[in-house]
C-alpha cells in the first residue's frame, strides 16, 4: 500500500478489456508513476450475472494484477447501473417522471432511491463485495455508487416515492393540521383531509404550493442520503480501516451535499472543465472543500476532450499540469484521471484518456509523467496541510431551491440564479486572490474575517443570533439581494425582508421589483462611481444603517441600494441588487480593502496557499495562454510555480 500523502491515480475498467491485457496496463500505470486505480463502479452485471449468482473471480484477479504492480485499488459499489435481469424482473424499481412515464432501463441512474426492493438488491451486492474485498490489503477505499443525480435522476414520482414522502412529512409535521397550516393549503382550496391525499408534486396545470415543492426537494435529497448511508453502514462493518467517499458533481444543485457529506470520510468530486473558467473550477473546489472543511479528492479529472459538451476542444499543452496543480492547491489530496484507455464502444467513445484507442500513449501521457515527478518532489511539504481561507461564502441548497421555485423573474431561474449570486461573489474574491471556503449557512464562522452571503433567501431567528454574535466580535458580513425574504417553510412570514435579519442589517426592504432589461439602472456610490446593475431591486429603508450607494436610473432613481451597519466592532452590508462581480468588487473596495485588497498578480494568475503543521506552500498558477510576469518571475503559458 502506497504511503504517498498526495495520491495520483486513474479510473480503470478491466471488464472492458481482454484479461491478458490487464498486466500490461498495470505495468504501464506503475511506470507512469500512478499509485491507485478506481474500478468496478459500473460492473454489477459482471459481479452478479444472474439473480443471486455471484462471480467475483474476475474482479479478484484484476485487484491482484493491479496490486502486484503496486497499484492500490478504490472499489466502487455498482448500484448506479442495475443489471438488465433486475429491471426486467422487477420493473417497479425504475423511476417515473412527473407525468407518470417510466424511465427506461439500459443506461445508468434509472432506479428509484425510495424503492425498498432496489435497496435490498443494493445492500446485497455491497455486502457480497464487502465480504470478499473489505479486508484486502490492496483496497484502500470505497466510492459509494456514482454521481448521484446525474442525468436528471434525483427526483422520482413513483408510488414508493409517494409513500416515502408521506412518511417523511409525518415525521416532520406530526399532524395533518400542522402540514396544512405550514404549507398554506387553504390557498386554491388545496387543504388535505387525509394523509393518502398527499403525493409528490406531480404534473399540474399550475405550480404546486411552494412549501410542498420545497419539502419534496428536501425529501428526495434525504432519500439519497439514506440510500448512501445503508451502503456506508455495511462497509464500515465489513471493511474497517478503509475510507469511504462519493463522487459529487461540483455545483450540482438538486442534492444537499452538506447533508450527504456527513456519513463520508471525505468528499470527492468529478472535475470536468470544458465550458467553465478557471475561476468556476476554483469555486467548485472551494465548495467541495467547504462541505466538510477539510481536504478532498478529485475522483475524475478530465484530461482532454470529452464527448458531452456542446463543444469538446482538446486541452492545450500544459493544461493537464495546470489543472492538476489547481486541484492540489485548492485542497485535493488525491487526483484520479478519467480514464486509462479510450473505450471503443458504448457512449463514451470520444472521451479522452491517457491511452488512445489502440493502447498507445496520448499526448497527455508524458505530461502526466512529468507532473507526477513534480508532485513527488514536494508532497512531503503538503502532508497534513489544507487550503488557507480567510473568507467564507455562505451557501444553502434550501436557498437555491426556494429561489428556483419562486424566482419572480425568468432571469433568476435555475443555474442563472446561481451564476448571478454565488459565482459573482466568488469571482470578486478570486480576482483578489482571496481564498474562501464555501460553507453551509449554519457553519461555524470561527477563523474567518470576511463572510459573503450572496443569496441568503431563507433566514431564521437562530441564524440572526449567530451572525450577530460573529459580527459583534469584529466580523464583516456582506449580504446580497432578497436576504431574509423567506422562512424555512418557503413563505414570507408576514414581515418585511430581511425578516429576522432586520436588526442586524439596520434596514428593511421597503419595495422591490424585477425590471426588464429595457429599463437599465446602476448603483452609484458617494464618490460618483457607478456600477451597472440588473435583474432585481430591493429598495432599502435605513433603520440605523447608513446608505452606502443609491440607485441611479429607472423607477427607483435616487433611492437606497446598499446600506452599511456597524454592530459591535463589526460591519454588516446589505446590497439590494445584482451587479455581478463588479458590484461585489466595488463594495469590497469600500468596506473590506484591508481584508481583501486588490491583487498585485496579473489577471488570471491564481495564488493559493496550503498551510498546516507549521508549513506553508504557495502555488502560483498562470491560467493565461501567454507569458506573464509576476514578482520578478516569468510565468510561461499555463505555467505553475510551487514554492
Amino acid at each position: 500500500m502506497s504511503q504517498h500523502p498526495i495520491r495520483i491515480g486513474v479510473c480503470y475498467y478491466p471488464e472492458h478489456w481482454p484479461e491478458e491485457r490487464w498486466d500490461s496496463d498495470a505495468r504501464m500505470m506503475a511506470e507512469l508513476g500512478l499509485d491507485c486505480a478506481r474500478i468496478a463502479e459500473f460492473a454489477w452485471s459482471k459481479m452478479e450475472p444472474r439473480e443471486g449468482h455471484f462471480d467475483f473471480g474476475w474482479l479478484e484477479r484484476a485487484v491482484e494484477t493491479l496490486g502486484r504492480h503496486g497499484i492500490d485499488v478504490i472499489l466502487g459499489t455498482p448500484t448506479a447501473t442495475p443489471p438488465r435481469w433486475l429491471t426486467s424482473a422487477y420493473p417497479d424499481v425504475l423511476q417515473r417522471d412527473r407525468r407518470g412515464a417510466v424511465r427506461g432501463a439500459g443506461s445508468r441512474r434509472h432506479y428509484c432511491a425510495s424503492s425498498e426492493r432496489y435497496r435490498e438488491f443494493g445492500r446485497r451486492i455491497v455486502e457480497e463485495m464487502g465480504r470478499r474485498f473489505g479486508r484486502d490489503s490492496r483496497v484502500i477505499g470505497w466510492q459509494i455508487d456514482n454521481e448521484f443525480g446525474a442525468h436528471d435522476t434525483v427526483r422520482c414520482f413513483c408510488d414508493a416515492c409517494d409513500a416515502g414522502f408521506r412518511n417523511w412529512l409525518r415525521t416532520r409535521y406530526e399532524s395533518l393540521d400542522a402540514l396544512n397550516d405550514t404549507w398554506g393549503t387553504v390557498f386554491w382550496s388545496g387543504t388535505f383531509t387525509n394523509w393518502d391525499q398527499v403525493e409528490t408534486p406531480k404534473f399540474m396545470p399550475a405550480d404546486p404550493q411552494p412549501g410542498h415543492s420545497l419539502d419534496y426537494r428536501r425529501f428526495t435529497s434525504d432519500a439519497w442520503r439514506d440510500f448512501q448511508g445503508e451502503q456506508v453502514q455495511i462497509l464500515r462493518a465489513l471493511s474497517p480501516g478503509r475510507w469511504i467517499t462519493h463522487n459529487d458533481m461540483g455545483w450540482f444543485g438538486e442534492l444537499d451535499y452538506y447533508r450527504l457529506a456527513g456519513d463520508l470520510d471525505f468528499i470527492s468530486w468529478d472535475n470536468y472543465v470544458t465550458e467553465t473558467t478557471p475561476q468556476h473550477v476554483a469555486s467548485s473546489h472551494d465548495l467541495m472543500r467547504g462541505l466538510k472543511r477539510k481536504p478532498f479528492w478529485v475522483m475524475e479529472q478530465q484530461m482532454g476532450k470529452i464527448n458531452w459538451w456542446r463543444y469538446n476542444p482538446a486541452f492545450a499543452p500544459g493544461e493537464i499540469r495546470s489543472r492538476t496543480w489547481q486541484d492540489i492547491a485548492r485542497g485535493a489530496d488525491g487526483v484520479v484521471y478519467f480514464r486509462w484507455r479510450q473505450v471503443s464502444f458504448g457512449s463514451e467513445q470520444y472521451h479522452s484518456a491517457i491511452l488512445r484507442n489502440d493502447a498507445t500513449p496520448s499526448r497527455g501521457y508524458e505530461e502526466i509523467r512529468a507532473l507526477i515527478a513534480e508532485v513527488r518532489a514536494v508532497e512531503d511539504r503538503l502532508a497534513g496541510t489544507t487550503t488557507e481561507a480567510l473568507a467564507a461564502i455562505l451557501h444553502s441548497y434550501d436557498d437555491r431551491w426556494a429561489l428556483e421555485l419562486d424566482p419572480q423573474t425568468r432571469d433568476l431561474e435555475g443555474f442563472k440564479a446561481l451564476q448571478e449570486s454565488y459565482f459573482a461573489a466568488h469571482r470578486a474574491l478570486w480576482e483578489r486572490n482571496v481564498t474562501a471556503d464555501i460553507v453551509a449557512s449554519d457553519a461555524s464562522l470561527d477563523g474567518y474575517r470576511l463572510v459573503l452571503a450572496p443569496q441568503m433567501v431563507i433566514a431564521t431567528a437562530a441564524m440572526a443570533e449567530r451572525l450577530t454574535a460573529w459580527v459583534e466580535g469584529g466580523g464583516l458580513l456582506i449580504l446580497g439581494p432578497r436576504a431574509g425574504s423567506k422562512t424555512p417553510e418557503n413563505t414570507t412570514g408576514g414581515v418585511l425582508p430581511p425578516g429576522p435579519l432586520t436588526a442586524l442589517c439596520g434596514a428593511t426592504v421597503e419595495e422591490y421589483d424585477a425590471p426588464p432589461p429595457s429599463e437599465p439602472f446602476a448603483v452609484t456610490f458617494a464618490d460618483g462611481a457607478a456600477v451597472p446593475a440588473r435583474t432585481w431591486r430591493d429598495v432599502l429603508g435605513a433603520r440605523g444603517a447608513e446608505v452606502l450607494a443609491l440607485y441611479s436610473g429607472g423607477t427607483f432613481d435616487g433611492l437606497p441600494a446598499v446600506t452599511v451597519h456597524r454592530v459591535g466592532t463589526g460591519i454588516v452590508v446589505l446590497c439590494g441588487t445584482y451587479g455581478g462581480h463588479d458590484l461585489w468588487s466595488a463594495i469590497l473596495d469600500r468596506v473590506a480593502a484591508e481584508i481583501a485588497p486588490a491583487s498585485s498578480a496579473p489577471a488570471n494568475v491564481e495564488v493559493v496557499r496550503r498551510t498546516g503543521n507549521g508549513k506553508t506552500v504557495e502555488f502560483v498558477i498562470n491560467h493565461n495562454r501567454e507569458t506573464v510576469a509576476y514578482e520578478g518571475r516569468t510565468l510561461a503559458p499555463l505555467g505553475v510555480v510551487v514554492r
